[in-house]
Order: structure tokens, then sequence, then C-alpha cells
């Protein structure tokens, strides 16, 4: 008969935030992982509505609070580093707060700030560590800044997380996404991020289609050949028919194959005597690269974009209040690729 498993009685760990704290929030949901943290109600109540209601307005866990015998609270349900980390911060432990996070534990920290009404106490730090990642659209995780720099309200992070949301497709969660976090974001942000999405797609097609356009209008062979380069340019790129192939690619990775094209210039009528002018009176001088004119056409769609508002998101307002903006609507972040 095999002998009975050792059981481990021993108390969970405790992190001291306040030696004269008079609350100990236990943290985890198995016995096995379960640690404590010793904490002040005041300094929590100060921080947070939700914690004054928690410590003052007659819920149980408020009761006969006391240092001597602080009271035992569980926290089953929120992320034990995250709720670690956003007691440092309350408490102003400054020592052992990091100076660099990844977005995995960001956003579980941004969960916590909405759900106990705090974000005003971490936005200082978030300012610090969001720098990093804003420059990773199109990297995995990068889509949890939404909710992040939403639910921490930092309306430039914002909008410069929209900008690149709306450029790169993929990055957003399905509509009907439970993933943590997103049940923060408003209902129809996602979507009002697709629909820009399927915007720029349909003027970056529309950029590659036209740009070819002066070009078709001239009786010239060495313009026929420059047309000619220019689409199998684009189809050994993969970029032609771009109805098909730019719903597939980020704007990087479009620009990258754009710039990778190869294609003649006009003569501007030096070989064909004077032909290059078209019948519509449009005039293509020598030298005129087709290439440079779709970089431009590009550039210019790109450009065109801008970030989302954050207080107009969160008020449900557009044009009405943007004079109340904290981001002047007319110098609303713009990024190119």
């Amino acid at each position: 008969m095999a002998a009975p498993t050792a059981q481990d009685d021993s108390p969970p760990s405790t992190t001291i935030m306040d030696k004269n704290g008079d609350v100990l929030f236990e943290l985890g949901k198995d016995d096995a992982t379960k640690s404590h943290l010793l904490v002040s109600s005041k300094v929590l109540s100060l921080a947070s509505l939700v914690f004054t209601a928690m410590f003052t307005h007659g819920f149980r866990e408020g009761e006969n609070l006391s240092s001597s015998s602080p009271r035992l609270i569980p926290l089953p349900d929120d992320d034990p580093t995250a709720l670690t980390l956003l007691c440092k911060i309350l408490h102003f432990r400054t020592i052992d707060i990091p100076t660099t996070l990844e977005v995995a534990a960001l956003a579980n920290l941004a969960i916590l700030c909405d759900k106990y009404d705090c974000a005003d106490c971490v936005r200082p730090w978030s300012m610090l560590w969001l720098p990093r990642w804003l420059p990773h659209a199109g990297d995995d995780g990068f889509g949890k800044l939404l909710f992040i720099t939403y639910a921490l309200d930092l309306p430039d992070a914002f909008s410069e997380v929209t900008l690149a949301l709306s450029k790169d497709c993929g990055s957003l969660p399905k509509a009907d996404a439970q993933s943590t976090g997103y049940d923060i974001l408003p209902l129809d942000l996602t979507d009002q991020l697709r629909e820009r999405q399927r915007g720029i797609r349909l003027g970056l097609c529309r950029a590659i289609e036209t740009a070819v356009s002066p070009w078709l209008q001239i009786a010239c062979c060495d313009h026929r050949s420059v047309v000619g380069k220019y689409f199998q340019s684009l189809y050994s790129a993969g970029l032609w028919p771009p109805s098909e192939a730019i719903g597939k690619l980020k704007v990087a990775d479009i620009k990258a194959k754009i710039a990778s094209i190869a294609v003649g210039t006009s003569c501007g009528g030096t070989s064909c005597y004077g032909s290059c002018r078209g019948a519509s009176g449009t005039d293509i001088t020598a030298g005129t690269n087709i290439k440079a004119t779709l970089v431009k056409a590009v550039d210019n769609v790109l450009l065109s974009v801008r970030g989302l508002c954050l207080d107009c998101v969160k008020t449900g307002d557009r044009a009405e209040r943007a004079e109340e903006c904290r981001i002047p609507h007319s110098t609303q972040r713009l990024r190119t690729a």
C-alpha cells in the first residue's frame, strides 16, 4: 500500500506593502499557490473609489479593520502578479516597480485598473512602459494595446494604436470574441476599426490601379513598354491583382513590395517625336517614373488616415464636442507605416 502524500500545511507567503496594514489580500485560487498581500485600506481608498466603497460603505470586507488583526479578503479572480504590481504602485514601493513591462503583464494590469477604477495612479508608469511597444504594429499581442490604452486613459497612445490597427489587418479580435480585456471596449469599436481597414485597402487598390492611368492615354511605344513592365512587376511582387493581394498584406509589406518593383521612365517625347502628349492633354515629361507616381499615391492614402480620438470614443460624440477633446482633431496623430 502506497504511503499517503505529505500535505504542505505551511501558511501562504506574505508580501508586505505596509507593515501597519489592516487588510490581507489573498491571491490565487489553489491552496498550493496562494499568497498574501498586507496592504493599507487607507492608501487603497485614497487611490480608488472602488476600494473606498469596499472598506467604508458597509461591505463585510470593511468591518472592524485593524492593523493588529488584518482582515483577510480573498481575491481569487485577480491576476496575482498584476495585483501585486498595482499595490506596489499605490503604496509608492517605487524601488520594486520594473522599468519595463511585457504587453501581457501590462494588459493584466490594465484590466485591474478598470476593475478598481485607479487608472490615474498607474498612468505615469504606463507612459514609461508603452513607448517600447507602440512601434511594433503587427506583432503578436499588439492588439492588446487597444484596450490597454483605453483602460489607462491614454489619448495620445490610443490615437497611435488605432492608427496602426487601422492600417494592418489581422490584429483585431473577432467581433464575437470573449477575449479577456476586450470587453472593456465599446461594442462597436472593433467594427469601426475593421471598416477603416477596408477603406484603406480600397484606397491602396485604387492607387495601384490609377497610378498608370496617364501612361495609358499616350500612344507611344516607349510608354507601352513602361506600362507592360509595370503590370508585370506588380504581378511578380504579388500585388496584382490588387483586389486579391492587398487584403492579405500588412501596409509595411505592401510598401516594401512597391519599393522592389522595377519600371521604366518616360521618354518625354525625345524618342517618339512628341507623341508623349496624351489626347486628353496629359503631359508626362522626360524622366517621369511611374513607380514614383505610385509611391506618392500610396503615401497620400496613408497620410489621409488619422488615429481615433479617445475622448470621442468614450463619450460617443464626434464633431459635437471636438473642441473639448484633449487632442485637437486638427492635429490628431498621423503616422506613416
